[in-house]
């Protein structure tokens, strides 16, 4: 087993358009992805104090615990090495890490999907950026559905929540309230995609 780590802006599309060509090489050479894989994503906190950086780690965290595990296989979601319910503080096996922010000035989100799909960790890397950004508050699914995110980061956000929605309803997980309401919304996004 191998890992990839890969450091860049994720600003820059440069950076991106060289980890899309990483990705391109391990696929064509038949790298996989089982569900033991994962991504950790570090949100660069350089130039915040300790106390933004928290506030920070906390929104995502929320927003994770409210919501946004349910874009991700429940196996990510609830487990000993990310878990999104598990206790964060001191606790690097936990969705949000906060402890590289004293060391390397980063929040670590480690719930992230394993995937060698460029797209879908663009996705997920623009998510968490948008989650930390300031301003944002997107506590609630609904919140994050009426809120400045663009069109097409909601409409895969949606389509992830509703991929695995029969996973946590056969695990006795309950609905997300209002998901249903936005079905016009993502038609709409869609037909009006290039």
């Amino acid at each position: 087993y191998q890992e990839l780590n890969y450091f860049m802006n994720g600003n820059s599309e440069k950076d991106w358009q060289e980890l899309k060509k990483i990705l391109d090489t391990l696929n064509a050479h038949g790298a996989i992805v089982n569900r033991s894989c994962g991504n950790h994503i570090h949100l660069d906190m350089r130039g915040k104090s300790t106390q933004q950086a928290s506030r920070i780690a906390s929104k995502i965290r929320n927003c994770l615990k409210d919501w946004a595990h349910r874009s991700l296989h429940a196996t990510r979601s609830y487990n000993d090495y990310c878990g999104v319910f598990r206790e964060h503080s001191n606790n690097k096996y936990t969705a949000v890490n906060f402890l590289p922010f004293r060391r390397f000035g980063t929040i670590e989100v480690r719930v992230g999907m394993g995937t060698l799909n460029w797209f879908k960790l663009k996705m997920w890397a623009d998510f968490l950026k948008y989650c930390a950004s300031p301003g944002s508050s997107i506590a609630t699914f609904d919140d994050f559905m009426q809120s400045s995110a663009h069109p097409k980061l909601k409409v895969y956000m949606w389509d992830r929540i509703t991929k695995f929605h029969p996973t946590y309803v056969s695990r006795g997980y309950p609905d997300i309230c209002g998901i249903d309401q936005y079905k016009d919304f993502i038609n709409a996004v869609r037909g009006g995609e290039d």
